[in-house]
């Protein structure tokens, strides 16, 4: 059995069943206010047909926020203790 390697969509893929840039693709995605309800529809529509999700570590570079980190038992996971000192002094800095 082949195993078929399939990324998610991007911008690009959304963009071109719908008939605009990318760029208007995010302009919808992020509910810019100029954008027309005919080219929201367009957007929408082949947002679901691909299956379209923000990529949230891509997101969290472009906006530079992310948010956090979890963590629970590190100290069970040998090289893993260097996160409890992270978290510790992430802690201590508030």
């Amino acid at each position: 059995m082949t195993k078929i390697n399939r990324r998610s969509p991007r911008l690009e893929d959304v963009a071109e069943p719908a008939g605009v840039s990318h760029q208007t693709v995010s302009r919808v995605i992020n509910n810019h206010p100029n954008v027309s309800k005919a080219t929201r529809a367009r957007v929408a529509a082949a947002v679901g047909e691909l299956g379209y999700r923000r990529n949230t570590a891509a997101r969290n570079l472009v906006t530079r926020m992310s948010h956090g980190m979890l963590g629970s038992e590190l100290s069970q996971y040998g090289p893993a203790n260097t996160l409890l000192g992270v978290e510790q002094a992430t802690r201590d800095a508030g």
